[in-house]
C-alpha cells in the first residue's frame, strides 16, 4: 500500500509523539502491507534489526525476576507469573489434549526423536489457542526477546514415577543445524504444587527448585561465550506422590517463527519501582475536594481540546486549564501526591514533579488507545477521577504484562508506572462526560 489509512497514520503520530521505538513502528507498518518508501518518508529511518530484537543474552529484560543463588548459572525466578485460575485452565487443556510420550534427541544416534526411559513424561503441543498465545507473548516480553526466536510452547505432565534424567536443553553441535539453531534461554512455569517429589535439580550448580504453582524459573543454557554451559545441566526428579504439570518455552539464537510480529520495545527494558506497577486506591483528599469544587465553579470554562499531535485520538474532548486554580491548592495537591507516590515506590528515589495535567473531559465516543508515556519524564504517575455519568474501563498491564481492567468512581486514584505499564481506554465511551486529572513525576537521576 502506498498510502496510510487514517487510523494507521494516527497510530504512527501517537507513537512518534511518545518517542517510541521507530524500528518497531517500521516493522509493524511493513507487516500491515505498507510500502517501504512510504514508511521511510514518514519515520525518516531505514529499517534495521536492532540488538533488542535478537536473542543476545545481554539484551535480556527480566525486570521482575529474582536472581537465584546457583553456582556458575544465570537463573531467575518470578513467583506468581501465572494466576491460580490460569494454571488450572491450562492443566485442563493439557489433560484434554492428545498427550504423547515425551521424546529426546541424541547426536550420537542421529537427529530423530526417540522414546526411552530417560524421559518418561507426557507432552502436548499448542497451536495458537488464545490464552496460550497471550502467555507466550507475555513470556517473550518478560525476557525481552523477539517472539520470532522462540519455539512453540509445550505442556508436560508427569505422573508418579515419571522423570526426566540429567540433560541440557542446549544441543550438541551435530544437532544445532537440524534444530535450526542453538537453544539459549529456557522459560518454565509450574502449573501446580506437587505433593511430593518433582523438583527441578541442577546438580552441577548445587541448586534445586521446588514446584510452586504459578511460578516461573528462567535460565540461560549458554555461558558468557555463548557456549553450552555445563552448569545448566538439570533433571526433573521422579514424582513420588501426585502429578506435576509444567509449561516450557525455549528460545534460540536464530529466528524460528518468521510469521510472528515483534512485540518487544524499549519500554520493556526500563527500570521498575513497584512490584506490580499499578494500584487503585480509594481515598478522600482535601486537595482533590478543593479542585473538584473549583472545577464545578468553573464548569463553563472547558474548551475543546485540539489533539494536534493525536496523542489521545479522542473523537471529542475538552480541557480545563489549571492555570487559575489558587496557588495554595495546587501547591498542596502536588506536595500530597509527591509524598504518596514516593511512599508507593517504597522510597526508592526522590521524585521530581513534571506536570499536573489539566482536567480532561472525555465526551461520548472518546477512545484513548493503549500506549506508554514519555521515556524521559512521565515515569511515576497518578490518575485522579473527578466526575462521570457512566463507568469507563481503564486497561493496564502489570510488570508481568498481564492485562487488567479497572473502573473508577469519584474518590478513586490509580497510581501507575506510566512509562513501563501499557495503558489506555481502548473502548468507546458510552456516557456524556468523563473527567480525569493526571500528575506525573520522574525519579531522581532518571
Amino acid at each position: 500500500m502506498n498510502e496510510f489509512k487514517p487510523e494507521w497514520e494516527e497510530w504512527l503520530d501517537l507513537n512518534l509523539r511518545l518517542k517510541n521505538c521507530k524500528n518497531i513502528m517500521f516493522q509493524k507498518s511493513l507487516d500491515e502491507g505498507y510500502s517501504y518508501n512510504l514508511i521511510h518518508a514518514k519515520l525518516g529511518i531505514d529499517y534495521i534489526v536492532e540488538e533488542k530484537n535478537t536473542s543476545d543474552t545481554k539484551s535480556i529484560a527480566l525486570r521482575t525476576a529474582i536472581k537465584l543463588n546457583a553456582r556458575n548459572l544465570e537463573i531467575y525466578k518470578i513467583p506468581n507469573f501465572l494466576t491460580s485460575d490460569e494454571c488450572d485452565a491450562i492443566i485442563r487443556m493439557i489433560d484434554s489434549s492428545d498427550l504423547q510420550t515425551s521424546s529426546t534427541q541424541n547426536a550420537g544416534k542421529g537427529p530423530d526423536a526417540e522414546i526411552n526411559s530417560y524421559r518418561t513424561s507426557k507432552t502436548c503441543y499448542f497451536y495458537g489457542e488464545n490464552n496460550i498465545a497471550d502467555i507466550e507473548s507475555r513470556i517473550s516480553k518478560t525476557l525481552g526477546i523477539n517472539d520470532r526466536f522462540a519455539e512453540k510452547m509445550q505442556g508436560q505432565k508427569y505422573e508418579v514415577g515419571q522423570e526426566f534424567k540429567v540433560h541440557t536443553d542446549s544441543f550438541d553441535d551435530l544437532l544445532v543445524k537440524h534444530n535450526n539453531g542453538q537453544r539459549t534461554w529456557t522459560f518454565m512455569i509450574y502449573l501446580n504444587d506437587v505433593e511430593e517429589g518433582g523438583y527441578t535439580a541442577f546438580p552441577y550448580a548445587y541448586f534445586s527448585s521446588k514446584p510452586e504453582k504459578g511460578a516461573a524459573i528462567i535460565w540461560n543454557n549458554l555461558d558468557k561465550n555463548n557456549k553450552i554451559n555445563i552448569f545448566s545441566t538439570h533433571c526433573g526428579k521422579p514424582i513420588i506422590k501426585g502429578n506435576k504439570y509444567i509449561l516450557t518455552k525455549w528460545f534460540k539464537d536464530t529466528e524460528t517463527q518468521l510469521d510472528l510480529k515483534n512485540s518487544i520495545c524499549d519500554h520493556h527494558f526500563l527500570p521498575i519501582f513497584h512490584p506490580v506497577g499499578f494500584e487503585k486506591i480509594t481515598l478522600k483528599l482535601e486537595c482533590v475536594e478543593a479542585i473538584k469544587t473549583w472545577m464545578q465553579e468553573n464548569n463553563s470554562k472547558f474548551v475543546t481540546e485540539g489533539n494536534k499531535d493525536n496523542y489521545t485520538r479522542t473523537i471529542r474532548s475538552n480541557i480545563l486549564s489549571l492555570d487559575n486554580v489558587p496557588s495554595e491548592i495546587m501547591k498542596k495537591f502536588n506536595s500530597v501526591f509527591a509524598d504518596m507516590l514516593t511512599k508507593w515506590i517504597h522510597y526508592k528515589t526522590e521524585l521530581t514533579h513534571i506536570a499536573t495535567y489539566g482536567i480532561r473531559e472525555y465526551l461520548k465516543g472518546s477512545v484513548l488507545p493503549n500506549h506508554y508515556d514519555k521515556f524521559n519524564t512521565h515515569v511515576i504517575s497518578a490518575i485522579i477521577h473527578l466526575d462521570s455519568d457512566k463507568p469507563w474501563e481503564l486497561y493496564i498491564e502489570d510488570h508481568n504484562f498481564k492485562p487488567h481492567k479497572i473502573t473508577m468512581e469519584y474518590g478513586d486514584i490509580v497510581f501507575y508506572e506510566s512509562t513501563t505499564c501499557l495503558h489506555g481506554r481502548p473502548t468507546k465511551y458510552e456516557g456524556e462526560f468523563y473527567r480525569n486529572m493526571y500528575i506525573h513525576f520522574k525519579p531522581e537521576r532518571w
